[in-house]
């Protein structure tokens, strides 16, 4: 496709549904960034927009921003990324995913284990100060299962990842640091599920395009955000992880709920 045809598709494409992507998709960005926990709104939002979908088409074009709005936040925290240590734990949670995105299937989600999923995340986070000596395969094994609820769903992925991290970095002070990390791994997991949804057919231009528009304002607004954040004291730190995912089990607990675009904005056909 050359300039001109694309210029054309950007034409014909942009309508109320990519204005209200667009201007929906920079706070929900912002704050993944931040918080993380914001498929739980996404995902509804992209239902509601696109309604005929099936749910691995939402959740393909919802990954490919995820993949830019991590660029953007990559860039911005990209003084605080541990690379070596992001890149020589990731192989699990990569096979995890590029099999769990494979699976994923037009069925509809049993939306109440996606609330007992942040619950998990939130006891691990919690606890992972007294797990550091857990058998070095332990570690393996969630990272493997956490990639594949990720590719399969990736709702509550970026909590959960901060969870499993939070295991080899337990201090307080370190939970910011955690944070970037876990955001650059969720970024790499991001590649492999938008390739494996590529390959599925799962991707229009129309709902991905506008999407990673708002996401890359979103995720570099996110992670100056952060980086300012990582100062913060050992106290705020806890407080802030604490906000992070309260945050998510609302958004979670809203979500299993039929969401709150569905039922609160009208559709017009």
């Amino acid at each position: 496709m050359d300039l001109a045809g694309l210029a054309e598709l950007i034409r014909t494409s942009f309508d109320r549904d990519a204005i209200w992507l667009l201007v929906m998709g920079v706070p929900i960005s912002a704050l993944g960034a931040i918080t993380g926990g914001t498929m739980f709104l996404s995902l509804p939002l992209f239902g509601w927009v696109f309604s005929g979908a099936p749910v691995g088409v939402h959740v393909g074009n919802i990954k490919v921003g995820s993949l830019v709005r991590g660029v953007g936040t990559t860039i911005s925290t990209r003084g605080s990324i541990d690379w070596d240590y992001c890149f020589r734990i990731s192989w699990p949670f990569l096979l995890g995913t590029i099999i769990g995105a494979r699976l994923l299937s037009e069925s509809d989600l049993d939306r109440f284990w996606l609330v007992i999923m942040v619950v998990v995340a939130m006891g691990l986070a919690e606890t992972a100060p007294r797990l550091q000596n857990l058998p070095r395969g332990t570690f393996k094994l969630g990272a493997f299962a956490v990639g594949l609820f990720g590719g399969y769903v990736g709702l509550g992925l970026s909590l959960l990842l901060v969870a499993l991290i939070r295991i080899h970095q337990p201090k307080a002070s370190d939970i910011l640091w955690v944070t970037i990390q876990a955001r650059f791994l969720e970024t790499i997991l991001c590649v492999a599920a938008v390739i494996t949804h590529i390959i599925s057919g799962n991707i229009v231009f129309k709902m991905w395009f506008y999407w990673t528009i708002a996401s890359l304002i979103g995720g570099l607004i996110g992670g100056k955000v952060l980086t300012k954040f990582i100062k913060l004291s050992e106290k705020q730190q806890k407080l802030f992880l604490r906000i992070c995912y309260g945050f998510a089990l609302v958004s979670a607990i809203v979500f299993v709920l039929e969401g709150p675009f569905e039922d609160l904005i009208p559709r017009a056909e």
